[in-house]
């Protein structure tokens, strides 16, 4: 068994981010770290993505990924994302969230 209930795993497009010159590449890397962390969840990021896990005893951990995630979707940042997943340990699943936030979107009200 994992030591964690949630993980979210981030890829970013550096490519896209040098290219557009707007944005200091490691500041964005920063600026997503600093969201999570805040928010409680622990970095175990490696050199290739940003990983973020919640305990497994925290109660608050699904809230406030989906709050992260979201608001991370709808900033700036947006442009960026080339992966944005959520593992869910309980249910042994994997959900693409850039693929959920774009069908969303895509949703006549």
């Amino acid at each position: 068994m994992e030591n964690y209930k949630y993980k979210i795993v981030i890829e970013l497009n550096d490519s896209k981010i040098r290219i557009d010159r707007k944005y200091d590449l490691e500041d964005t890397y920063r600026i997503v770290r600093e969201q999570f962390i805040e928010k409680g969840l622990n970095d175990v990021s490696n050199e290739k993505q940003l990983i973020f896990v919640s305990k497994p005893e925290d109660s608050n951990a699904y809230g406030v990924i989906g709050a992260v995630t979201n608001a991370l979707y709808r900033s700036w940042i947006k442009p960026y994302l080339k992966v944005m997943e959520w593992h869910d340990v309980t249910k042994n699943s994997v959900e693409d969230l850039l693929k959920t936030f774009k069908a969303c979107e895509e949703t006549v009200w």
